[in-house]
């Protein structure tokens, strides 16, 4: 009968027990690794539908959206050629005035009185910047009468054109002013400024953002520009400026300010005093503000687009997916949209409802080219000014006949 040591049995017990442990223990952490992963797989699943669901709805929108500016772009050129041929007749049954026709273009007014009422709306429609005939162009370099890093552009009632200059730790802030058929009339240097971006005018007052002092700054257009005051990152106040890129007057003077940073826009008085915020939800990341009658018009950068709000606040509807950065627009007498696409390297004008009139320029260093687009106003005389950085023309202004 073999004999058996008690102790070297218990130990190899232990030792059988301790595997066996191990082994159970390894079994169990797979069978929970296994679980985990078929949960997050079916979890998953839904996440990868619905993203799958947002890709195909918005290749259908592209899609749609493609299909509606081609008939539009139809739609044009059909209308235009209707148009070639009503002046054919025209000069047909009015051949005296067939040398006024090679010489000077006929009054809008005479030539609508001649094709009849028929074609009345859709002339006075397209806007009158759209037919331009000519381009002033303002040269790139830093001598007075010269641009160098141009922001913001705005025009005053006298339709003299103020343009904001400045690059970071290139040159010195300056604002240049233009007539409106690009005669350098004067510039100066805003007090303890450092980087002018946006302009903004109402009767004689100019508003003018500095982005690096996160800063506000207030000026007369009088003789000398003198200085106003000034707001800023004060402490302790609670309303003070995130990156105020642009801003615009309304015609009670009140200045709301598109902070993007702080992501609002935010309504001062005529002395920069703090008002209201236009909503009290965020609008992610807000360029540039302009206003209507009734509405109020953000290009916001998250997602970029034009989001129109009504004066009370209430989001009314989103306009113009952009496929661009895009820094600045403006808008027309008729509330067409004007947008500079800064990557796009050139501009686009919409309609009201967000649809496609016509792309202006392309990417280039010649007159009618753009090299990174930026800001972009209207004249009294709805020329189109546009000024661009990193190109020979600093700005340009697209004379309409």
């Amino acid at each position: 009968m073999a004999h058996y040591n008690v102790d070297s049995v218990e130990i190899e017990i232990n030792h059988l027990f301790d595997r066996l442990v191990f082994r159970v223990n390894q079994r169990r952490l797979a069978v929970l690794a296994e679980y985990r992963n078929r949960c997050d797989d079916i979890t998953s699943r839904p996440r990868a539908l619905a993203r799958k669901e947002g890709e195909l709805n918005e290749m259908r929108n592209q899609t749609e959206l493609c299909l509606q500016m081609n008939q539009l772009h139809n739609f044009r050129e059909d209308f235009l050629d209707e148009i070639e041929l009503a002046l054919v007749e025209v000069r047909r049954a009015q051949p005296d005035t067939r040398a006024v026709f090679r010489s000077q273009p006929i009054p809008l007014e005479k030539l609508i009185s001649e094709l009849g009422e028929v074609f009345e709306e859709e002339i006075l429609t397209v806007p009158r910047y759209q037919t331009m005939s000519s381009v002033i162009v303002i040269q790139n370099g830093r001598a007075p009468g010269q641009l160098y890093g141009t922001n913001g552009v705005a025009i005053d009632s006298d339709n003299r054109i103020f343009v904001a200059e400045g690059l970071l730790l290139k040159s010195v802030p300056r604002i240049s002013i233009f007539s409106s058929r690009g005669q350098f009339l004067d510039c100066f240097t805003p007090k303890d400024m450092r980087f002018p971006y946006g302009l903004a005018i109402h009767n004689d007052n100019l508003y003018i953002t500095d982005t690096v002092l996160n800063a506000i700054f207030h000026y007369k257009t009088a003789t000398n520009f003198p200085f106003v005051s000034k707001r800023g990152t004060e402490k302790g106040n609670s309303e003070k400026f995130g990156y105020p890129e642009n801003l615009t007057v309304s015609t009670n003077g009140e200045i709301y300010v598109a902070e993007c940073e702080n992501n609002r826009v935010q309504i001062l008085d005529s002395s920069l005093n703090h008002l209201r915020y236009l909503t009290k939800d965020p609008i992610i990341r807000p360029r540039d503000v302009k206003l209507t009658a009734k509405e109020v018009y953000v290009l916001v950068y998250d997602i970029p687009c034009i989001v129109v709000f009504s004066y009370a606040g209430e989001k009314l509807r989103s306009l113009i997916p952009i496929n661009n950065l895009c820094l600045f627009f403006c808008l027309d007498s008729a509330d067409n949209i004007i947008i500079s696409e800064h990557d796009g390297h050139h501009i686009q004008v919409f309609t009201k409802s967000g649809d496609l009139i016509r792309t202006i320029g392309e990417k280039g260093q010649q007159p009618q080219q753009f090299h990174h687009p930026r800001g972009l106003a209207l004249t009294n005389e709805l020329n189109l000014v546009v000024v661009s950085d990193n190109t020979d023309f600093a700005l340009q202004i697209f004379v309409s006949p």
